[in-house]
């Protein structure tokens, strides 16, 4: 995947509207935890001079490891998305994003909480709401720290906010926890075939369909991720 890019890109959108995870959520869950403030932490640059797209909106992981969480992958065909014209980057933004690369979560969920109270419909909503996921995922996790689905749905997360060393790390544990669980080999074929190991992603993608045969076939995932990179190449050529 190459060095993690602050937006969640209209390419990794398409790919990720291959598989969506439909995991049970549980309604008795703790809300957030009120923001902390954090010592140590550098502080963040001015405006970035590129632009963000939307991000991806994560859903909560369940909360009691007593309750088997039951995960399925629904296999749904993602359309097109039109190509939108630039829009001039948000400072304010920006520096919430410079937070989450930064993996500062209660720094960058009070900044884009900040932008939400003065517009609720803007972009930085769904940030925010994979940001608070994210938090309540890792403090999940250090209760359940070999819980496969809080891994899986923390991996996901990562991967939307395109931290793609961190999703490899949770997919990985996946894996390493329940070999059985399909969603997790083919999440992880999804970003071996993003960071160009063709080999790695292959043997995942076989791995994945073994265990649930509905799931896309490698060449079904390489072919559409090559039909959404040549739909972009037009609209680059005119923006240049």
């Amino acid at each position: 995947m190459g060095v993690p890019v602050m937006a969640v890109s209209r390419l990794r959108r398409f790919i990720h509207g291959l598989a969506t995870l439909a995991a049970r959520a549980d309604p008795t869950a703790p809300p957030d935890d009120p923001p902390r403030p954090e010592i140590g932490q550098e502080a963040p640059p001015g405006p970035s001079p590129t632009a963000p797209d939307a991000g991806l909106a994560g859903s909560s992981p369940t909360e009691s490891p007593g309750q088997p969480t039951v995960a399925t992958v629904e296999v749904v065909e993602a359309a097109p998305q039109p190509e939108l014209p630039p829009t001039p980057p948000d400072a304010r933004l920006q520096t919430g994003l410079w937070h989450i690369r930064h993996r500062e979560w209660g720094r960058a969920q009070r900044a884009l909480e900040e932008i939400v109270r003065r517009d609720a419909k803007c972009e930085a909503g769904a940030y925010l709401a994979e940001v608070r996921a994210v938090r309540r995922c890792l403090r999940q996790l250090s209760r359940w720290p070999r819980d496969p689905q809080l891994h899986l749905e923390l991996g996901r997360l990562y991967f939307g906010l395109e931290l793609g060393d961190e999703a490899l790390h949770e997919f990985k544990q996946v894996v390493q926890i329940e070999p059985g669980l399909a969603e997790g080999h083919f999440y992880l074929a999804v970003e071996y075939l993003f960071r160009g190991d063709e080999e790695a992603a292959r043997g995942a993608c076989e791995r994945a369909r073994q265990l649930n045969p509905d799931l896309p076939s490698y060449d079904v995932l390489e072919g559409r991720l090559s039909d959404s990179q040549e739909r972009r190449e037009p609209a680059r050529q005119q923006a240049g």
